[in-house]
């Protein structure tokens, strides 16, 4: 497959937009989609309802803004084996900084099989749709050099990171050097 497809796109999600206040995807079961129990795995179903939520969170922030999960909720009612199921997300309540979204799963006759709730951090995008993953990177530096104060900031493989504060133009209340605050304050290491 090649590299510049999204995970969404790896699993066959067919994305259809908003409708009726509510963004929607497709997913046409195949093999790879099933658990040992062959049934549709948890994890698929789970991932279509974050994807489905975030989207939605997304398009109710102006441009320039995104989101990342901060906590998903999912409740299971039925297995599905075939055929094709759809996930919608709806925004509920969006506040400065975080948003909270629900969604739902049915088959093809409508039945439930799982639906979801969600908390979404909202935050300045750090990547746009075809730029490089490496572009954070170009934001810590310029941060760590500029004289810019910069908001806390969310990215790809690193935790949310905020500048640390100096006090006094020699350092902080520790003794540590302006220096040193600056060489500790980015990168954080990736979670594993």
């Amino acid at each position: 497959m090649s590299e510049d497809l999204e995970f969404t796109d790896h699993l066959g999600f067919r994305t259809l937009g908003m409708q009726d206040g509510a963004f929607v995807i497709d997913l046409d079961l195949e093999r790879r989609h099933m658990s040992r129990a062959d049934r549709a795995h948890g994890g698929v179903l789970f991932s279509m309802l974050d994807t489905a939520l975030g989207r939605a969170v997304i398009e109710e922030l102006p441009p320039g803004r995104g989101c990342a999960t901060v906590e998903l909720k999912i409740n299971y009612f039925r297995p599905v084996q075939s055929g094709r199921i759809r996930a919608s997300g709806r925004c509920v309540q969006r506040t400065k900084s975080l948003a909270y979204a629900e969604g739902d799963i049915v088959n093809e006759e409508g039945k439930l099989l799982a639906r979801a709730t969600g908390t979404f951090f909202l935050a300045d995008t750090m990547r746009r749709r075809g730029a490089p993953l490496g572009i954070c990177h170009s934001v810590h530096t310029r941060a760590l050099t500029g004289t810019q104060r910069e908001p806390p900031m969310l990215c790809s493989g690193h935790r949310i990171h905020k500048p640390r504060t100096q006090r006094g133009a020699g350092g902080d209340r520790h003794g540590r050097s302006e220096r040193t605050l600056r060489a500790t304050a980015w990168p954080m290491p990736p979670y594993r």
